[in-house]
C-alpha cells in the first residue's frame, strides 16, 4: 500500500516547517535602533572630510622639509666635484645655503 504524503497531518510542500507556537516565539523582532543611536550621514561625511584634510595637511607640511633635504644633498654632491672648499669641515658636511640657491 502506497501512503500519500499529503494525507498525513500538516505534511505537504506548502505546510510551514515550524508549528505556529514556535513561529510566534522566533518572530519576535529585536527593538530597532532609534535615530539618535545611528550616526547621521552628516557626521560620517564630516569625519571623512576631516580625515582627508588632515592627510592633505600632513603632506603639505612634509613637502618643504623634503625639498630642503633634496636640495642639500644635490648641492653637496655638486660642490664635492666643483669646489670642495665650500663644504664645511665642522662635522656637518654641508654647503652654506647661500651657495645653493
Amino acid at each position: 500500500m502506497v501512503s500519500n504524503p499529503e494525507a498525513e497531518v500538516g505534511q505537504s510542500e506548502y505546510a510551514p516547517l515550524l508549528s505556529p507556537s514556535i513561529r510566534a516565539v522566533y518572530s519576535h523582532t529585536e527593538p530597532t535602533e532609534t535615530s539618535s543611536e545611528k550616526p547621521s550621514q552628516l557626521l560620517i561625511i564630516t569625519l571623512i572630510l576631516l580625515y582627508v584634510v588632515s592627510l592633505d595637511l600632513g603632506y603639505e607640511l612634509i613637502l618643504p622639509a623634503q625639498t630642503r633635504v633634496f636640495e642639500a644633498i644635490y648641492c653637496r654632491q655638486y660642490y664635492e666635484k666643483h669646489d670642495p672648499s665650500l663644504i664645511r669641515s665642522d662635522g656637518r658636511d654641508e654647503v652654506d645655503e647661500k651657495w645653493c640657491k
